[in-house]
């Protein structure tokens, strides 16, 4: 299994910086999200219920993020976790996406999603209707694949098109792998289509209560087997890391329907603005990731170097910060919410398109 660390670039933590820190532990890619901006007036409901967390506010340039993290690294695979294929220039986002790949000599993977956010889409987008957006990106990765592998390119779609061009530079591989990052059903069916790889996106990893809890899942990972033990069954439901819990979308609806009726009405509230100003950025200290870091190694048998390198030591506050360090996140910081806990992200191959008239499971 390959581990990797999905960054929301807010966590008091430079990317070249932290890609210096996870190549030293023995991880092997790094993640970096992306949402340009939050429309004031959004009215689409945040996908995991509840209210948008503080980071998505101030997320920074993946494609920038991850130059950072490759001119600080050797070996680390470079991950959009997840760029939005459609709030792009398609000819700048071919060029763009192939530069960091020629600079980081092929390290780069092109992780992609279509969003959640209606009125974010509309405003780069307003000619694309957001029910037709998969379709629209199944469309802009033919044409970046173009534009990648072509000398002379073209492409002439219901959404994207261009003209006979010279688009430079070109992958070092000859393309750029893309893996598709969508949940349920229908991402599962994307992926199988036309990815190259699956960011099952509904993975999660669980404490024993059965929240997100980083920390807590990884005290809750059983201790290993010595040799000669009788192995145990172990139902999947108590399995503290859940690889994938696809749910269907009439499902998804019924529990914001729920939640909706749950939440008193705005006049009754007497709420002058439906959305409040977005909150300030986490005022994080640099320990705090790299805390996260070394739990996450622990997973690991072949990474024993726990502790922080100091490879910048003038951004370790005191000896105490190199001393806790290793130690694992406060477990009240997870569970009151004060904070968002990152995720690892484990990337798998796309499953294979099915024959003709087969399910894709």
């Amino acid at each position: 299994m390959k581990f990797g660390y999905l960054s929301t670039t807010t966590a008091g933590i430079r990317p070249d910086h932290l890609a210096t820190e996870l190549e030293a532990r023995g991880f092997d890619s790094i993640w970096m999200p992306e949402h340009s901006h939050i429309p004031a007036d959004r009215t689409t409901p945040y996908p995991s219920g509840g209210e948008l967390p503080s980071s998505y506010y101030h997320m920074m340039d993946p494609l920038l993020s991850l130059m950072a993290a490759a001119s600080a690294s050797s070996t680390l695979e470079l991950y959009t976790g997840i760029c939005l294929v459609l709030e792009h220039d398609l000819l700048d986002l071919a060029c763009a996406t192939a530069s960091l790949d020629v600079l980081s000599n092929g390290r780069f993977k092109l992780g992609i999603g279509v969003g959640w956010n209606e009125e974010e889409l509309a405003n780069h987008r307003p000619d694309l209707p957001f029910k037709l957006r998969y379709s629209a990106m199944r469309e802009r990765v033919a044409a970046l694949r173009t534009c990648w592998g072509d000398e002379r390119a073209s492409f002439d779609g219901r959404w994207d098109s261009f003209t006979d061009s010279y688009v430079y530079p070109k992958p070092v591989r000859g393309t750029v792998p893309v893996a598709l990052g969508n949940a349920g059903p229908v991402g599962i069916q994307h992926a199988a289509e036309y990815a190259d790889e699956w960011c099952p996106i509904d993975a999660s990893m669980l404490n024993t209560n059965g929240r997100p809890d980083v920390a807590g899942a990884i005290e809750a990972v059983p201790p290993p087997r010595h040799r000669g033990r009788p192995r145990r069954r172990r139902h999947p439901h108590h399995d503290p890391l859940v690889q994938c819990e696809p749910r269907s979308f009439r499902e998804v609806r019924r529990a914001r329907g729920r939640a909706d009726r749950a939440v008193p009405a705005q006049h009754e509230c007497d709420l002058d603005r439906r959305h409040p100003p977005p909150p300030r950025p986490p005022d994080h200290r640099r320990d705090r990731p790299l805390r996260l870091i070394a739990c996450l190694s622990r997973l690991d048998g072949t990474c024993p170097n726990l502790r922080p390198t100091a490879t910048h030591p003038t951004e370790l506050e005191s000896p105490s910060v190199r001393t806790d360090a290793v130690a694992l996140q406060n477990e009240e910081e997870c569970r009151s919410g004060s904070r968002e806990p990152a995720l690892a992200v484990v990337s798998h191959p796309a499953p294979r398109q099915a024959a003709t008239g087969d399910r894709v499971h």
